[in-house]
């Protein structure tokens, strides 16, 4: 026969083992779904196959913005 404290203590590993299965379920959830903007004033969303940030227009792959690659009047 158990007693109450050997029970309490199942659920409380039981607990932590659930919240670690959805703590890492999340992450590879967040990897898959694109690439987030690395201007911090931005920290957009964008599709995996994006070169350019969709909200802002920066390059995700560390290259100059949408905006400099333009001629100057």
């Amino acid at each position: 026969m158990s007693s109450p404290t050997t029970f309490g203590v199942l659920l409380f590993v039981l607990g932590l083992a659930v919240l670690g299965l959805l703590i890492i379920v999340s992450a590879l959830r967040s990897s898959r779904t694109g690439r987030t903007c690395p201007r911090t004033e931005c920290g957009n969303r964008n599709p995996p196959a994006a070169r350019y940030c969709g909200r802002c227009g920066t390059n995700l792959d560390g290259g100059a913005t949408r905006d400099s690659t333009r001629k100057r009047a």
